[in-house]
């Protein structure tokens, strides 16, 4: 397998490497290229379906493959930003190293969170209608600045 940036993957396993060698991650180090090349797609992947329809901005051309790059996303200093910014990228190099040790985007039980859990003769309670998927805060804080609020995609417009 060999993966195209800006089509499987927001980085390179070259990218990854890097950005794992300055992070001091020598878990990814460890990994062949084809595996390192299969989480980032699967990181890819996550960032695609858990941010999809909650991104600042619009796609900058209506036939790509992924949500970034996009227009109309400032950076931190007020500048636009027109490529992926980099903590899309860190934040793909994060998801793909923690793919090596749980499901990002596993089947869920029906449900939501667990609302409690009885040891012997095993029994599990879900609240209902909430999330039961992993949030990984990191991801989250990273990505923050670029989201949109999670109660309304709508713009508010005073007459």
């Amino acid at each position: 397998m060999s993966i195209q940036v800006g089509t499987d993957s927001y980085l390179s396993v070259a990218e990854a490497d890097e950005f794992h060698q300055r992070m001091n991650n020598p878990n990814w180090d460890i990994k062949t290229t084809a595996e390192k090349e299969t989480a980032l797609v699967k990181a890819t992947i996550f960032m695609e379906q858990s941010y999809q329809g909650r991104l600042k901005g619009n796609l900058l051309d209506s036939s790509q493959p992924l949500n970034w790059p996009r227009s109309g996303v400032e950076d931190l200093e007020g500048r636009i930003v027109l490529t992926t910014p980099k903590e899309v990228k860190d934040s793909v190099a994060l998801l793909a190293l923690k793919s090596f040790e749980e499901e990002l985007l596993p089947d869920l039980e029906p449900g939501g969170a667990l609302q409690s859990f009885k040891l012997g003769p095993l029994e599990k309670k879900y609240f209902p209608k909430s999330d039961p998927r992993h949030r990984f805060s990191q991801i989250e804080g990273l990505m923050r600045r670029f989201l949109n609020p999670l109660s309304s995609n709508r713009k508010l417009v005073r007459c």
